[in-house]
């Protein structure tokens, strides 16, 4: 007989699912629809523009998932752990790249393999924080366990990733333009990064003050995310990592939090929808697969995700030995929950420009990674079940 915990988690599994096939067929609509789009700039250049105000958007409602009321809660073994596994995550796709890039000579320059390499880390750790919610009822079944494990876990990696996107933003050698004055060092940029990303969560959050109807919310959001985006790229920065900013303050300081996650609720997946199609379609992978750079960019793939399942997987594993006291069955499934990947991926790698075939093999990756997430659940669910 079916319980109310057994039917809750048989829905949140089949949620879990069914968003990561949205995304994945909303990216496969892109790469098709890519094959048809005539080959003019002009049309080109305005793709890139409205991928580049996306990318904040998407940097912006990920940074909303870092609230210190609910870092409070989670106990530090977790936020260790997923510290520890996306670090680990980071270092084992980074350092076999930094190896295997010249070999196939993407790079110039040692700095520009550090940084292609370290973003492609970066990447490799970052992890769809999907719609987990702790449901009600009772907890005594092992799977509830486990949901309120992951969920612990998969906010920790938002943390992590917005910790090292930062890293790699100040790992950028360009310097930055403000009011004439040129800014190099670290500090000076995450200052004006700090700044930048504050003022547009400022913003937003004036424009939530007043009492509105939710399409009014939808319109003044999204400007103000425009004009975030188009700061971010004045001064030079990549317009994910001053959303994430932006999102961090916002969702911290604003007193309508409720009114607030409820614009988020109805924006966030169509934009990140948007974004996984256009994604598709301005970048020419599916021409590069049929010509003869498509075996680089389908290796290139497969090698990627080889190396962050490798480190999800392993990292996960030992992390939760070291900081925690979980059975084996956990430690082993909890690494395949942090598989899935969505746009906020393909926004940091589009956001260094990374050549095509670059970008096309992280995008193969972002696919090879949502087809094998309903497996991981599907094996974490049994798992857990014995």
């Amino acid at each position: 007989m079916n319980s109310e915990p057994d039917a809750l988690n048989e829905r949140f599994v089949f949620g879990e699912r069914a968003s990561q096939s949205a995304l994945m067929l909303c990216l496969l609509s892109g790469l098709g629809l890519g094959l048809f789009l005539p080959p003019i700039s002009t049309l080109e250049r305005t793709l890139h523009l409205i991928l580049f105000f996306l990318s904040g958007a998407v940097g912006f409602f990920f940074g909303m998932k870092v609230e210190l009321r609910i870092l409070r809660k989670v106990p530090r073994a977790f936020l260790g752990l997923s510290l520890f596994q996306a670090i680990f995550t980071l270092l084992a796709a980074t350092v076999p790249l930094y190896f295997i890039f010249p070999i196939w000579r993407e790079a110039d320059s040692g700095l520009d393999l550090l940084r292609i390499s370290m973003t492609f880390g970066i990447v490799a750790s970052v992890t769809m924080s999907p719609m987990i919610s702790l449901f009600p009822g009772r907890t005594e079944r092992k799977w509830d366990e486990f949901r309120v494990v992951a969920t612990m876990a998969l906010f920790g990696n938002v943390v992590a990733f917005v910790f090292l996107g930062l890293l790699l933003m100040l790992c950028k050698g360009e310097a930055i333009s403000l009011l004439g004055v040129e800014i190099e060092g670290a500090a000076g940029k995450l200052f004006v990064a700090l700044i930048c990303g504050g003022l547009v969560g400022c913003l937003a959050d004036f424009s939530n003050s007043k009492e509105r109807l939710l399409h009014e919310r939808v319109y003044l959001l999204a400007g103000i995310l425009l004009v975030g985006a188009g700061v971010a790229g004045a001064l030079g920065f990549p317009p994910v990592f001053v959303g994430m900013i932006a999102g961090v303050w916002l969702i911290n300081v604003t007193t309508r939090r409720l009114e607030l996650l409820e614009t988020m609720d109805r924006m966030q997946e169509i934009t990140e929808g948007t974004f996984l199609v256009l994604m598709g379609a301005v970048l020419p992978t599916a021409s590069l697969l049929r010509s003869k750079d498509g075996l680089i960019v389908l290796g290139l793939g497969l090698l990627f995700f080889s190396l962050r399942f490798l480190g999800k997987t392993v990292g996960t594993g030992m992390g939760a030995r070291i900081f925690t006291k979980l059975p084996t069955a956990r430690r082993n499934g909890l690494g395949l929950t942090l598989l899935p990947q969505g746009g906020v991926a393909l926004a940091v790698a589009y956001g260094q420009g990374l050549n095509d075939v670059l970008m096309g093999g992280i995008l193969i990756s972002v696919l090879f990674a949502l087809l094998a997430a309903p497996y991981g659940w599907r094996r974490v669910f049994r798992e857990t079940e014995t």
